[in-house]
This record gives C-alpha cells, structure tokens and sequence, in this order.
C-alpha cells in the first residue's frame, strides 16, 4: 500500500510539474500565436484594440515592421513580441497604453489579426 501511494503521489507531483512547465512564458516565448481581433472589457462592453499604443502616438507600422501596441498585446498575454499586425479603420478602439478610448467614426485603427512569439 505504501509504495502504491508513493506511485500515485510521485504521478501526481510529475502532472503538476509539467503543467507548471507548460504554462511557463518561456513556451510562449518560443513558439507563435495568431490572435484574431483582439478585444478589450472597456465598462462592460467589447471594444477593439486599437493600434496605436498612447492615443494617435506609438502606432504600429506594417512599412517599417514596427508593432509597438501589438507586442504591448502580445507581452500582457505571455509572449515576447509581435512580429506581424493588421489593422482596419472603425469608430471605437481601446487605447492600451493610455487606457483611454477613441471615438472617432471611422477614424480608429482596430488591430484585427496579431503574430506574437
């Protein structure tokens, strides 16, 4: 009996070694997630992120690979970066680094597909 529960305690102990490993940002860190069209709980409602990191400053750039309101996403979600965004122009988005909301009509650029690694 006593080894038998010395089995089942060391399975357990390996299970919840390797979920610890698994949720580990280093795992993130080394392989790519695509998130489509990531949102925001802004006052209980889902609004688009938008992607300019600080209001109309900080914005990413597909022409020069700059992505800086993507991998801000991408970091707040255990990746190290992103390497690939697309954007459209809505009304509504939500400001990361400002936590400010634009209200623009069709004047936000919502981030609709982010590459992270």
């Amino acid at each position: 009996m006593c080894g038998m529960l010395y089995r089942l305690v060391g399975s357990i102990a390996l299970t919840i070694a390797g979920l610890v490993v698994y949720a580990s940002p280093t795992v993130h860190a080394q392989s790519a997630a695509t998130i489509n069209n990531p949102t925001f709980t802004y006052n209980g409602q889902l609004i688009p992120i938008d992607r300019c990191l600080n209001y109309a400053q900080n914005c990413d750039d597909p022409n020069s690979s700059s992505y800086p309101a993507s991998s801000a996403y991408c970091r707040a979600h255990g990746y190290t970066t992103a390497v690939n965004a697309t954007w459209v122009l809505v009304s509504q988005t939500y400001v990361q680094g400002d936590g400010s909301v634009c209200n623009v009509p069709n004047g936000c650029g919502a981030i609709t597909q982010i590459v992270c690694q």
